[in-house]
């Protein structure tokens, strides 16, 4: 028997978005201009508004990503929201990776295994919920009795063959620019507002430094080799993350809906057959260098798959 792990950043990731609006809620009346009816007014239509928002937040947590346990009898599917519960001997198809869709208010497009029952229904494991979501899958391979791909490669060989990056200009990236904006907004309005020389290092320093990680997380980008996939960072240098191209499965490349043109933001899901993935924002890549990198990767025998994503 095997239990679904839910990832900590579900649980607590939607209050940590909305901490500003809290931390606005909980401070002193006496910090606020204006009259003190105005003020209670405010504080009342936020709290209405946060309390709105993650009522609906947990509402598709709880909807989208039960509790999943599965055993060599059933897979069973339970939440606040009702329990359902599947036959192992009702499965017609697996299909391990993909895309599920929720038809809800927003249609959202998840990363996610579908279970095909032979009646016709259907039901999802999402892999962004899961800590555990390669350990599910490879459970339901084991109940049906399938190769389980395990990969086991904790040294990298040393690979003399030339790499192809895939990484466009970082100075023309309109994220990249706006980190300088914001950075540049930041100095002068503690320049202006400081005047301690000491107190004004460190706030623009943890400022800074904030601004540099925030922004740091969207400038991945890829280069192909003979025998790696590998993965760095235009700002984090040092950052050089590796890739068997044998133990890859698939590369999906995920774009925002809200989001088009041929420089609109990209994220790289690279998926290895146990099962386990990661996931790196590149926002500096163009169509062009998307579509170079696909056929690249289409020649080395690795499934190639655009996505979308409403979030």
């Amino acid at each position: 028997m095997i239990k679904s792990k839910l990832r900590l950043r579900q649980i607590f990731g939607p209050i940590l978005i909305l901490s500003p609006m809290i931390i606005l809620i909980t401070l002193p009346a006496s910090i606020f201009s204006g009259r003190e009816e105005d003020v209670f007014l405010m504080r009342v239509l936020m709290s209405i508004a946060v309390l709105a928002l993650l009522g609906y937040v947990y509402y598709k947590m709880f909807k989208q990503a039960p509790r999943i346990v599965i055993d060599e009898a059933n897979i069973t599917y339970s939440s606040p929201l009702g329990t359902q519960i599947y036959a192992v001997k009702d499965i017609k198809k697996i299909k391990y990776t993909g895309v599920s869709i929720d038809r809800g208010i927003i249609k959202n497009y998840e990363e996610a295994a579908t279970i095909i029952y032979k009646d016709g229904s259907s039901s999802y494991i999402r892999d962004d919920y899961y800590s555990n979501v390669h350990e599910l899958k490879q459970y339901l391979q084991k109940l049906r009795g399938e190769h389980i791909h395990q990969c086991t490669t904790k040294h990298y060989e040393p690979d003399t063959s030339e790499v192809k990056y895939y990484k466009g200009t970082l100075f023309l990236s309109f994220r990249f620019l706006l980190s300088l904006f914001v950075s540049v907004g930041a100095i002068s309005l503690f320049i202006n507002n400081i005047e301690n020389s000491s107190t004004l290092i460190y706030a623009l320093s943890a400022v800074l430094f904030v601004v540099f990680l925030l922004f740091s997380t969207v400038f991945y980008y890829v280069g192909v080799s003979d025998r790696y996939l590998i993965i760095k960072n235009h700002q984090l240098f040092w950052v050089r993350r590796r890739f068997l191209l044998s133990d890859v499965r698939e590369v999906v490349v995920e774009y925002f809906l809200a989001a088009r043109g041929p420089y609109a933001p990209r994220a790289i899901r690279i998926i290895t057959k146990d099962f386990k993935y990661r996931r790196y924002n590149a926002a500096t890549l163009s169509d062009k260098q998307w579509r170079q990198l696909q056929s690249a990767l289409q020649a080395k025998g690795i499934h190639f798959r655009h996505q979308a994503r409403t979030s």
